[in-house]
């Protein structure tokens, strides 16, 4: 009896053994995955799309800058007689706004033009030639299951998708 479950203890340690194995191997695919990208640099669209992030990003500081001044000049009193025109906090604080709101949009531009190159890079309609086509990074396959972890991620049984829907 002692015997038999020895002899099952030591099937479940090979079998531990190759799944660890496999294990090394798939993480060593993707090492070398990740290396090969970090050693071409980065693609013209990853390029494009952190131009396009830092400068909405500026943009959008330029236009909260202008909205926090059009808020203070909206302080400013109104100067003029009464019978005539006035001039003041509300028409300064009006242009500045306006302003903000210029830069503002420019900055979605911006935020738009990065998201499109994101796009561009990322789909199978993107240029082939040179780096700026991505490969997928390798799989790695679930022994148990069958499929690979992203395909895993994806799937959802109909109880998992129901308690995950009741949370």
């Amino acid at each position: 009896m002692q015997l038999r479950i020895k002899e099952q203890q030591l099937e479940g340690a090979r079998e531990s053994l190759a799944a660890l194995q496999e294990g090394l191997k798939n993480a060593k695919a993707r090492e070398k995955y990740y290396k090969d990208l970090l050693d071409k640099g980065l693609s013209a669209y990853e390029l494009a799309q952190i131009a396009g992030m830092i400068g909405g990003q500026v943009l959008s500081q330029i236009g909260n800058a202008y909205s926090v001044a059009s808020s203070v000049a909206h302080l400013l009193p109104q100067i003029g007689s009464l019978f005539a025109l006035t001039y003041g906090g509300e028409q300064i604080g009006a242009a500045l706004g306006a302003v903000g709101q210029a830069y503002k949009a420019q900055a979605e531009m911006a935020s738009f033009g990065s998201s499109l190159a994101a796009t561009l890079g990322g789909s199978s309609a993107a240029p082939r030639t040179g780096s700026s086509r991505r490969p997928s990074p390798p799989a790695t396959r679930c022994r148990s299951a069958g499929r690979s972890r992203r395909q895993r991620s994806r799937w959802r049984s109909p109880a998992r998708r129901s308690r995950s829907s009741a949370a």
